[in-house]
């Protein structure tokens, strides 16, 4: 008996990095391609993220751009798009996020904006 091998899949998962006292910089490339060799038609390839990432480490700003998927701030599901946040107390900071998701739905044009707080060890006052 003999057995066609019906699938290949290839994938790649580049991360550069430089980071020094005041800032970090990163830029990802994730990306698979599943390729049919039975019916080629059916190859699909999906950037799974492709994106540079800068923070200023003193100011606690940080900026992300291109595709993505969320790290909170109520986006869900992959996206083209940009990332924003600003520390602007010890505690506290802003963030705002904009693009449009990567996920057709009933091909839809779809785009998204959002703003959210974040507060980090909020103390409570018992008595």
């Amino acid at each position: 008996s003999g057995t066609d091998q019906r699938q290949v899949l290839s994938s790649v998962d580049v991360n550069w990095r430089r980071r020094d006292a005041d800032s970090d910089l990163r830029l990802v490339l994730r990306d698979t391609k599943t390729s049919d060799l039975m019916r080629p038609e059916k190859s699909r390839n999906k950037l799974t993220a492709l994106y540079v990432d800068y923070k200023l480490t003193a100011p606690g700003a940080q900026l992300r751009l291109g595709r993505q998927s969320p790290t909170g701030g109520g986006v869900m599901g992959r996206f083209d798009g940009v990332q924003m946040g600003y520390r602007f107390a010890p505690r506290w900071r802003v963030n705002a996020v904009a693009g449009a998701p990567t996920d057709t739905l009933l091909d839809t044009k779809r785009r998204f904006w959002g703003v959210s707080l974040d507060a980090d060890e909020v103390p409570t006052h018992g008595h």
